[in-house]
């Protein structure tokens, strides 16, 4: 039994388990029309239950968007982990494991990009949470550039601006799910591997440049 003073039971399940059900309703309903009792139904606790948990809704939005980052971060750190150092590996990496991850099904990455990669839910939360999350952002912003400019330092890119090269990349596989279709012309594997082929493209990469 919870009351005013104990903590429910299972408390990082039913937490994961919140944050889970807020990516989906989020995705399906919106965040304007999800409420906290929608959530606590999802899940099962009682309303009361919800504040042990996120003070807010505000709170939960922070905390799913914060977890599929830091997610997005560690699954790019394995993807990376298994080329060599050469720019055009680690590029290519970086953007099959970018598309992959959009494509996945993932009703987290769906609330991502629907709720807040658009940036129409920036005022939906303080300028301390906006502050720490767009940190995350710009160090994966800084990786794309900085591979970018170290591939055209060393000859295997020609790239005239890595920033704009690395935030038109970014673009691209961050949007990709809004054309792809399951029953449509390319499995989530060959979608990945074009789009890689394509942001190699885009800065310029030859195999015999250097």
């Amino acid at each position: 039994m919870t009351t005013s003073r104990s903590k429910p039971k299972n408390s990082e399940e039913t937490r994961n388990a919140l944050m889970d059900s807020a990516a989906r309703l989020f995705r399906e309903k919106g965040y304007d029309s999800t409420s906290l009792k929608d959530l606590a139904v999802a899940v099962g606790v009682s309303p009361s239950a919800m504040y042990w948990y996120f003070p807010s809704k505000n709170d939960l939005l922070y905390s799913v968007i914060k977890r599929t980052l830091h997610r997005f971060e560690d699954g790019m750190a394995l993807a990376l982990a298994k080329v060599d150092d050469a720019p055009p590996s680690r590029l290519a990496a970086f953007v099959r494991y970018y598309v992959e991850a959009q494509l996945s099904g993932s009703s987290e990455v769906a609330a991502y990009s629907y709720v807040y990669a658009t940036g129409h839910m920036l005022d939906h939360l303080p300028e301390s949470n906006r502050a720490e999350l767009s940190d995350i952002e710009r160090r994966i912003f800084r990786f794309v550039r900085g591979t970018i400019q170290q591939g055209v330092d060393e000859g295997s890119f020609a790239a005239e601006h890595a920033g704009t090269a690395a935030l038109a990349i970014i673009g691209m596989c961050e949007h990709v799910q809004t054309w792809f279709r399951p029953d449509g012309k390319g499995t989530v594997g060959e979608i990945a591997d074009r789009y890689a082929g394509l942001c190699l493209s885009m800065v310029g990469y030859r195999p015999d440049r250097r």
